[in-house]
C-alpha cells in the first residue's frame, strides 16, 4: 500500500484513496485539530527541515501552501528527497502571484487603509510566482522531471467573518488598538460585497502547483 507524508487535509485525502498516510505540523494545536477530525490517521509533530523518519520511507511526500513560509525551503525539499524511495514524487502548492489573491488583497487592502502594512510572516518564497524559480529548487534538491503550473482556486464562504478570522492572527490584528481593528473589519464586509454570489462569498486565490519525481 502506498505510504504518503503530509498535512491535515491532504492526509485524510490520502487515506481516502487507499494509502497508509502521515501527518506532519509544528503546532501542538493543528495536530490536536487534526486528531480530533482524523481519529484513524497518524499525525506527528515535527520539523519539515529535520525529519525523524527513515530514509527512503514514502511513495510521496506532498505539502499544501507551507513551502513559502519556511525560512529555508531548500533544507526541507532535501529531506523530502531523503525518506521518498526511488521513483517517489514530492508535490507542493505556494500561492500565485499575489495580485490575483482576491481574498489576500481584500483583507490586506484594509489593513494598509486604516493601519499601514502588516508584518508577515513569512519565507524568501512568499509572493514568488516565475516557475523557473520552483523548476530550480527542485532541481536545486535533487529532484528530476519536475512540473509546475498555475491552478485555479476560489474560497467560498458563506460570512466574510471567516476571512476576518483566518488572516486575523497572522496579521496580529489584536496588536491594534480596538478602533482600528474596527475599521478594518468594517471595511472588510463592505469591500467583500464585490465578492457575492448567490448567497456566498466567492474569493478568486489561483496557486501554484509543483511536482517532481526523485
Amino acid at each position: 500500500m502506498p505510504r504518503g507524508l503530509g498535512a491535515q487535509t491532504v492526509t485524510s485525502k490520502g487515506s481516502e484513496r487507499g494509502g497508509t498516510a502521515v501527518g506532519l505540523d509544528f503546532s501542538e494545536d493543528m495536530l490536536k485539530e487534526a486528531r480530533t477530525r482524523y481519529p484513524e490517521i497518524e499525525f506527528e509533530e515535527g520539523d519539515a527541515a529535520s525529519l525523524s523518519f527513515s530514509d527512503e520511507e514514502f511513495d510521496a511526500v506532498v505539502a499544501n501552501f507551507v513551502v513559502h513560509h519556511m525560512a529555508r525551503p531548500e533544507e526541507a525539499l532535501a529531506e523530502a528527497r531523503r525518506v521518498l524511495r526511488d521513483g517517489g514524487r514530492l508535490a507542493f502548492t505556494v500561492w500565485a502571484d499575489p495580485t490575483k489573491l482576491a481574498a489576500f488583497g481584500l483583507f490586506f487592502a484594509a489593513v494598509e487603509e486604516h493601519a499601514g502594512a502588516a508584518e508577515l510572516p513569512h519565507g524568501p518564497l512568499f509572493g514568488v510566482s516565475e516557475f523557473d524559480a520552483f523548476r530550480d529548487l527542485v532541481a536545486g534538491a535533487g529532484f528530476r522531471d519536475s512540473h509546475v503550473e498555475e491552478i485555479e482556486i476560489a474560497w467560498r464562504t458563506p460570512t466574510l467573518d471567516t476571512v476576518l478570522a483566518a488572516f486575523s492572527d497572522w496579521a496580529a490584528m489584536d496588536t491594534f488598538p480596538d478602533d482600528v481593528s474596527a475599521k478594518i473589519r468594517d471595511s472588510v464586509r463592505r469591500n467583500g460585497l464585490d465578492f457575492q454570489r448567490d448567497g456566498e462569498f466567492v474569493m478568486p486565490n489561483p496557486a501554484i502547483l509543483v511536482s517532481a519525481t526523485k
